[in-house]
């Protein structure tokens, strides 16, 4: 079967390295890759992400220098995850992250691509991706995509281009499907 099968199989495009690149679907470039930015509202200075080597947490001001560095190495496209200082279990501000985005906008423009990370977790003082009740005891889901529906609106209006939820609640990617037509945006979830 193996002798018969062979000449339709893709085994003669996987022969050497030479023949492997040329055929490639996949081909990776600076120009695909999106660099994290994580930016904490409570620091003075950058400071290492414990696990991730190399990688450093911001300040609002430094956060410009390493955007600017970027930019001459060839990287446009960043994700933004905002920390601020004041941690809350609900009325939660979200005005650093507004202020930031509007910020990096304002002396970067058009020529980044900026993306924001949408999720309580760096906002609740427990950690959690969303709202919990009282007790403690269960996720109040209706009330976290409605706070981060809010949330990602005001990320619009300051300027990102992409919102990147990650909190995994029920309903937030069909409510974030159609954000750009009753945001009337050409945003991209």
């Amino acid at each position: 079967m193996e002798k018969l099968f062979y000449p339709f199989t893709q085994r003669r495009v996987r022969a050497d390295a030479h023949i492997r690149e040329l055929t490639a679907g996949v081909k990776l470039s600076h120009k695909s890759f999106i660099q994290p930015l994580f930016v904490d509202e409570a620091i003075t200075e950058p400071r290492l992400v414990n696990g991730l080597a190399g990688v450093h947490v911001e300040t609002s001001e430094t956060v410009l220098q390493t955007i600017e560095k970027s930019i001459a190495a060839g990287i446009t496209k960043f994700l933004l995850f905002p920390v601020p200082a004041k941690k809350t279990t609900q009325q939660f501000d979200f005005s650093f992250a507004v202020n930031l985005v509007q910020k990096i906008k304002t002396v970067f423009g058009n020529s980044i691509w900026l993306s924001a990370d949408l999720c309580l977790c760096s906002y609740t003082t427990q950690g959690h991706c969303g709202i919990l009740n009282e007790a403690h005891t269960k996720l109040l889901n209706n009330k976290t995509v409605e706070v981060l529906s809010n949330y990602a609106v005001q990320l619009a209006n300051a300027g990102v281009q992409c919102i990147a939820p990650s909190d995994m609640m029920d309903g937030m990617d069909a409510l974030l499907l159609f954000a750009p037509v009753w945001m009337h945006c050409s945003l991209i979830v």
